[in-house]
């Protein structure tokens, strides 16, 4: 009995060696120095601008009911759509009352006269009928347009929506949202946009774990990533901004008398912080729409069908 030699395994194909794992990408997070409070912000890039109420001691030293109180003011913008203070506070003196008093003489020397914006020189070509036209130029309205909705009905439904009646609505004043959006970068309160987004951060101390703060437009994780989705062109020298609008409508009472109202729809720019757009003096609603009222005709045919 012999004793058979064992065959060697076949030998195996060769492999080439794995590749290395790929050198972990470069973080470009920008961190800012902590404020006093250990607040600080992760930018992706550094921004362009940075508004002046962003920086802490102005937010620490303002009130807390400032809010409410008078906003920011700017002597370039608060007689628009005046030429200059002189006419608005001429236009401003005569609008205060239908009947003119002493105080009212009063008021004239002292609120325009008296004041240091007011210039003689600029009334030589004075004309109260023109700045009348002024104030009711509609050119940034556009109401030609009309529009029709599908007429809904009370406790019925159609099968598609085709089928439903159409309401055509009259004087729809409205404007391009836009011109709107570029009117508002061209306000002053845009000095106070923020043109990049960011994560705005809190450590209690160096040994605490770092905590994210939401409390903005501009900072939340949906705006961030909206921020990666525009494509940048490698030759364009012009900074491209995502611009959020918030977009609100409800209806206003107009007279102290009477049922005289005026539904109109405003917007917000939300890469204003929501503490200075809530200031009144800061304008920062702008409006685009103003709805008209809903004929009876209309609210006969939703309720009772005809």
């Amino acid at each position: 009995m012999r004793q058979r030699t064992p065959t060697p395994p076949p030998a195996s194909p060769s492999r080439s060696p794995s590749p290395p794992p790929p050198p972990p990408v470069p973080s470009t997070t920008r961190l800012t120095q902590p404020d006093d409070f250990g607040v600080y912000r992760e930018y992706t890039d550094w921004p362009t601008h940075i508004p002046k109420s962003a920086h802490p001691q102005l937010a620490t030293d303002r009130p807390p009911h400032s809010v409410f109180g008078p906003g920011q003011h700017s002597s370039s913008h608060i007689w628009a759509p005046f030429e200059n203070a002189t006419t608005f506070r001429l236009l401003k003196w005569f609008y205060n009352s239908d009947k003119k008093t002493l105080e009212d003489l009063d008021r004239l020397v002292y609120d325009v006269l008296l004041q240091p914006d007011f210039s003689v020189h600029e009334c030589e070509d004075f004309s109260a009928a023109r700045e009348a036209r002024r104030l009711d130029k509609p050119d940034i309205f556009n109401s030609d347009d009309s529009m029709e909705i599908s007429l809904s009905q009370k406790e019925f439904s159609w099968n598609t929506e085709a089928e439903a009646p159409v309401v055509k609505v009259e004087g729809v004043w409205h404007r391009s949202l836009t011109e709107v959006i570029t009117s508002a970068f061209q306000d002053s309160s845009a000095s106070e946009f923020h043109l990049k987004g960011y994560k705005e951060m809190w450590r209690a101390s160096e040994d605490s774990p770092a905590e994210r703060i939401f409390g903005e437009v501009y900072t939340s994780p949906a705006y961030l990533e909206m921020e990666e989705k525009p494509t940048i062109p490698p030759d364009s020298a012009i900074e491209n901004v995502v611009v959020p609008i918030l977009v609100y409508t409800d209806s206003t009472h107009l007279a102290n008398f009477g049922d005289t109202s005026l539904w109109p729809g405003y917007l917000f720019v939300g890469l204003l912080s929501k503490l200075l757009a809530a200031m009144p003096d800061v304008h920062a609603a702008h409006h685009f729409v103003y709805i008209p009222e809903v004929s009876k005709s209309y609210i006969g045919s939703h309720n009772y069908g005809c």
